[in-house]
């Protein structure tokens, strides 16, 4: 599956990062502002009516994970007119997802990770044209 992962190796202004890909591809949608706090509480709602406890395992996971990474924006990127990409950006870091379509896509992903370059981030992207 296509994707751009970029790691931290110490604290970075993601908002910036999440501002600068705004910019560069303003038909962009924000998904959730709070990725693990929305995630939590689906999971609690859907724990209560299972008569299951909002203190189970599964939510208390979800909850180390959200201590881990703190708030997380979750975007979809519309790198082009067809094509966008499921995105995670928090202090840890970026990942983009995209699905096969996203191949045809080169230079926009490209421009993706020129933006990338401009932060402290390692960057690891498999978008294989050639499969």
């Amino acid at each position: 599956m296509p994707f751009v992962l970029g790691r931290a190796d110490s604290a970075f202004d993601f908002d910036a990062l999440v501002q600068r890909l705004r910019e560069a591809f303003p038909q962009t949608t924000t998904i959730s502002d709070d990725y693990y706090a929305d995630r939590v509480s689906r999971e609690k709602a859907i724990a209560r009516q299972q008569g299951m406890p909002v203190d189970c395992a599964p939510i208390r996971s979800t909850q180390q994970a959200a201590l881990k990474h703190g708030t997380q924006r979750h975007l979809s990127i519309a790198i082009s007119d067809e094509t966008t990409l499921d995105t995670r950006i928090d202090k840890m870091g970026i990942l983009a997802v995209g699905g096969q379509d996203t191949v045809k896509c080169r230079n926009e992903i490209q421009k993706l990770l020129d933006i990338l370059t401009t932060f402290p981030l390692q960057i690891e992207a498999s978008w294989d044209d050639d499969k």
